[in-house]
């Protein structure tokens, strides 16, 4: 008999094996298998197991995407030895169903390949191409030159709550405009994301914001930009190039071996530039969507 239900703190220890199977980069113990799906479920994440004669043989998450509202990203699977038999689709339809009545409005996916065993099992469910995205990443840092700031601008930090009123602000003027723009909502959105008071700059003319770059740092030395933005009064004066270099130089100070940066395969200048500053595709990522309120 097959069940589809709620994770519960209490599954963790039945679920550890199917988890470390599938999750292959690392092996958790029970009680940190726990942890890790108390704060996925804590930041509005969701967890399903699928048990099957009342042993756990697969699970399915949804995480809320950052300023995204109502986009979530899908993880999961089924044991390896119980596929093909329907148990994955079984766990799919169950889940988007289920949120269809609340705060899930699409379900997304991302693949390396449309060839993919994956891919063609979510395109068989429903899901379709929503976007490409590039990996590029940029592995040597010992040539970055001193980096200045163009006449009249400087850089600045602010303390954490006015450094995400100002981003949030930032970010609208930024990329309101473009197709895939989704406003944080909340300044706790942005807190949640924030590992640092000083993780954002500012570009600032005088006294008035109007560029910014957030630098995280996704491993101990792999840094991450994401987002870069100048508001659309100022762009086209190269200060998103001198942002992105001050992010490498301040990458490469803290020891940094590399940076990653993410960019929509359609956006042509922002991947000319950053070719231009030493960036190397590495790897595209193609974007499956399952709009759940269509279906």
């Amino acid at each position: 008999m097959n069940k589809v239900r709620r994770y519960q703190s209490s599954d963790a220890g039945a679920l550890v094996d199917v988890y470390n199977v599938l999750e292959t980069g690392e092996v958790l113990s029970d009680n940190q298998l726990a942890r890790r799906l108390s704060i996925h479920e804590y930041a509005g994440g969701k967890t399903w197991i699928l048990v099957v004669d009342g042993q756990i043989k697969g699970y399915a998450t949804l995480a809320p995407v950052p300023a995204l509202k109502g986009l979530f990203d899908l993880g999961g699977g089924i044991a390896p030895a119980n596929r093909r038999r329907g148990l994955g689709s079984h766990l799919l339809k169950h889940i988007i169903k289920e949120p269809g009545s609340g705060d899930v409005h699409q379900i997304t996916y991302a693949v390396d390949s449309l060839e993919s065993h994956v891919a063609r099992f979510l395109q068989r469910n429903g899901f379709q191409v929503e976007h490409e995205e590039w990996r590029m990443d940029m592995d040597d840092l010992s040539e970055l030159g001193p980096v200045f700031a163009p006449d009249g601008y400087r850089l600045q930090s602010y303390q954490r709550s006015l450094a995400i009123k100002r981003f949030r602000e930032l970010y609208e003027s930024s990329f309101t405009n473009l197709a895939w723009y989704q406003p944080y909502l909340s300044d706790d959105e942005v807190s949640a994301d924030m590992e640092d008071d000083d993780s954002i700059t500012f570009l600032m003319e005088g006294e008035m914001p109007v560029g910014f770059i957030w630098l995280r740092w996704p491993e101990p030395k792999t840094a991450e930009i994401e987002p870069l933005g100048v508001v659309e009064s100022h762009q086209g004066r190269g200060l998103g190039r001198f942002l992105l270099g001050n992010g490498l130089r301040m990458a490469a100070d803290q020891g940094t071996d590399k940076v990653t940066i993410g960019v929509w395969s359609e956006n042509y200048p922002a991947i000319q530039l950053y070719r231009g500053l030493g960036f190397r595709h590495v790897r595209t990522l193609t974007y499956l969507a399952y709009n759940v309120s269509s279906r």
